[in-house]
């Protein structure tokens, strides 16, 4: 009975720490250059998730002393009122550290939803693509890319 106890308490350490491991893994913030991270999200973003993350790109803000954080939401397939809410608020937990956010990735849907939803984005610089959240960050911080 105790052999059972502690093989089933020794499995359901393993499994929250491959849960913990799979979430850190989901949410991979990757600095791209002095001052500038990038945050590539990926699939559904539910409020669990939406505050693990948060709270990860706030901890990586501050490690990295950056200014702008390019969140990239080109893998994110549903924005509704509650994953637009989560943007808002991050938006403004990076501004209260002295950061901004860049949001780059939003589809011609997710554009829709936006405005269909009436949700103001006016304090969250937006661009098209990665590329181009990279440019206006990279410009913010007084640097251009250049062709040779």
């Amino acid at each position: 009975m105790v052999n059972a106890q502690n093989l089933l308490a020794e499995r359901e350490e393993a499994l929250a720490y491959q849960g913990q491991l799979i979430q850190e893994l989901s949410t991979p913030i990757v600095p791209v250059f002095e001052g500038v991270l990038v945050l590539p999200l990926t699939g559904a973003v539910d409020s669990r998730r939406a505050t693990q993350i948060m709270e990860s790109a706030l901890e990586q803000i501050v490690g990295n002393q950056a200014d702008v954080l390019i969140l990239d939401i080109t893998g994110v397939p549903v924005v509704d009122t509650g994953v637009a809410n989560y943007l808002i608020q991050m938006a403004r937990a990076v501004n209260l550290l002295g950061a901004q956010v860049v949001l780059v990735g939003i589809g011609a849907e997710i554009a829709q939803t936006i405005v269909q939803l009436g949700v103001e984005l006016r304090n969250i610089v937006t661009r098209s693509n990665l590329q181009a959240g990279i440019e206006y960050a990279l410009r913010q911080r007084g640097y251009a890319i250049q062709e040779a």
